[in-house]
C-alpha cells in the first residue's frame, strides 16, 4: 500500500468487481490510516471484513477496524491466547474461526499417513494434478509449511476451548487445500476437532451451520432448518451427536440444496436438475 487513498482505490476496486468480502491479511504491514480507509470503504459498501490476526496489537487493529472475523486464530506456540485479546474480541462481538485442521493434519498423517493415498483424492482430480500433488506429500514432515505445527498443536485445544469458555463465537472453517487439507474430508475433520476439545457437539453443528449464516447476514434463508428457509440439507447414516465422522462423505445418502434432491434413492447423479424437474419441490 502506498498510503490510505491508495488502500481506498484498492478496496473500491475489489468491491466494483462484485467481491462479498474484503479480507485484510496482513494487518502489521499497514499503517492505521490504511487499514482504516480499507474498512471505511468496506462499511460504506456493507460487506463482511475479514482479517488474519495473532498478537495483540493485530486484535485491537481488527477491533478498531470493526471487523466481523478473525480468519485462522492465530497465537502461534504460546499456550494461551493473551487476557486483553479475548477482551477485545468478545467486546466487539468478532467471531473467530481458528482452522485448526490446517496445522493438526500434520499429527493425523503422522499417525495415519495411509490417509495420503484415499482413493477419493485420485478420483476428484486428473491424472496428472493428482500424481504432482501425491508425490509432493511424499516427505510432508519435511516441508516448511508445517515447521511450527509439532510445538503448536500442543496447545490447539487449550486455546480452542479458551475462546469457547470467554463467549467468543467460533465457526467452523478449513482453509481446504493447504498441505493434506483435502475439501471431501475437511468440514467433519474440524468439527470432530472441536467435539474433541470439549465443546459439545451440537455446539459445533452451529458453528458450522447457523453462526456462519448469521456472521454473513444470511440468517434469513440459510443456517437453520424452518419454513421459508432454503431447503439445504443432508441426511446420514449414521449419528454425528455421537461421532462427527457420520458427516464423511461416504455416509451422506441424501443432498438437497434448494429443496431440490441432488442424490439419494433412486436419483441419477449424471443427470442435470433443471425447474420443471420432478426432483424439484
Amino acid at each position: 500500500m502506498d498510503g490510505p487513498e491508495d488502500a481506498a482505490r484498492k478496496a473500491r476496486q475489489l468491491i466494483d468487481a462484485g467481491v462479498d468480502v474484503i479480507k485484510v491479511i496482513q494487518l502489521g504491514q499497514l499503517t492505521r490510516e490504511e487499514r482504516m480507509a480499507i474498512a471505511d470503504e468496506a462499511h460504506r459498501a456493507g460487506l463482511h471484513m475479514a482479517v488474519h490476526a495473532g498478537s495483540v496489537e493485530e486484535v485491537r487493529a481488527a477491533a478498531e477496524m470493526g471487523v466481523g472475523s478473525i480468519e485462522h486464530m492465530g497465537g502461534g506456540r504460546n499456550p494461551l491466547y493473551p487476557e486483553e485479546s479475548l477482551r477485545l474480541i468478545a467486546e466487539n462481538r468478532i467471531v473467530a474461526s481458528v482452522t485448526s485442521l490446517v496445522s493438526r493434519v500434520y499429527d493425523i498423517t503422522a499417525e495415519y499417513p495411509e490417509r495420503l493415498d484415499n482413493p477419493q483424492l485420485k478420483s476428484d482430480l486428473p491424472a496428472d494434478i493428482y500424481e504432482d500433488v501425491r508425490t509432493s506429500l511424499d516427505h510432508f514432515s519435511g516441508l516448511n509449511y508445517f515447521s511450527g505445527a509439532k510445538e503448536a498443536n500442543k496447545h490447539h485445544p487449550a486455546k480452542v476451548r479458551q475462546l469457547y469458555e470467554n463467549g467468543v463465537r467460533l465457526v467452523i472453517g478449513t482453509d481446504s487445500g493447504t498441505p493434506m487439507n483435502f475439501h471431501y474430508e475437511s468440514t467433519w475433520q474440524e468439527m470432530d476437532l472441536f467435539v474433541r476439545y470439549g465443546i459439545p457437539p451440537m455446539k459445533v453443528i452451529s458453528m458450522a451451520t447457523r453462526h456462519p449464516a448469521l456472521l454473513y447476514g444470511e440468517f434469513e434463508d440459510l443456517g437453520t432448518i424452518e419454513p421459508g428457509k432454503l431447503a439445504d440439507i443432508i441426511v446420514v447414516n449414521g449419528n454425528p451427536l455421537r461421532n462427527m465422522s457420520a458427516l464423511e462423505q461416504n455416509n451422506v445418502i441424501h443432498v438437497i440444496k434448494g429443496g431440490v434432491q441432488y442424490k439419494g434413492p433412486g436419483i441419477d447423479p449424471s443427470r442435470p436438475v433443471s425447474d420443471a424437474d420432478p426432483r424439484r419441490d
